[in-house]
């Protein structure tokens, strides 16, 4: 099992020779050992709430979202921003802008339940991946019954190449620059396009 300071030694290599900047003072995550890997299960209850609020953020009507959530026994499993979300039959855009986002968090899980070989983190996420989670109104029995997900040193691994990312992307964005290696792709926003947009409000 590879210890959290040699994966930082690993991952800040691997972004060295692509030309990303690297922090040689951020930390360790913490030891493998020391964490408790989420169980599919609860991974794909996550992926079908930030379906649902999504849809929400882009649009999905109030009375397919809120009674497809109730009668999967998801609300409680909702954080108070998504319930507050879900439940507004009319958002303002301040309760939608954060959501907006999320895809980028299910084009991750798509990897995490093994729905996609890989993920380019310099890459815009797909507009496939509309269709490859149950949306409101959708069985999602299947979904949840699955068992498929990367092994723990993956996801682990995963997880500090994310952290060291999301720096070299947040340094970029202060001193407004745009990371850059030495391929054609910078760090940036992995968010998915318009048309992935569009089906998860329910517009085809």
């Amino acid at each position: 099992m590879i210890t959290a300071k040699d994966l930082k030694t690993e991952t800040e290599a691997s972004l060295k020779k692509c030309g990303y900047p690297v922090n040689p003072h951020l930390p360790p995550i913490e030891e493998l050992a020391d964490l408790r890997i989420a169980s599919s299960l609860e991974v794909r209850r996550r992926c079908l709430i930030l379906a649902s609020v999504c849809g929400r953020a882009y649009g999905a009507p109030y009375e397919l979202v809120v009674p497809w959530i109730d009668n999967h026994g998801m609300r409680e499993f909702c954080m108070e921003a998504e319930v507050e979300l879900i439940n507004t039959q009319k958002p303002n855009e301040a309760q939608k802008a954060p959501f907006r986002l999320q895809p980028e968090a299910l084009w991750e899980f798509a990897w995490v339940l093994k729905m996609i070989p890989a993920v380019d983190h310099f890459k815009p996420c797909s507009d496939k991946l509309v269709h490859m989670f149950p949306k409101p109104g959708d069985d999602p029995t299947a979904f949840l019954a699955a068992t498929d997900m990367q092994e723990a040193e993956a996801l682990y691994r995963e997880a500090d190449r994310l952290y060291r990312v999301h720096w070299a992307v947040r340094d970029a964005a202060l001193n407004r620059q745009t990371a850059r290696g030495n391929t054609s792709h910078s760090i940036g926003s992995r968010r998915s396009t318009g048309p992935c947009n569009r089906t998860l409000a329910g517009t085809r």
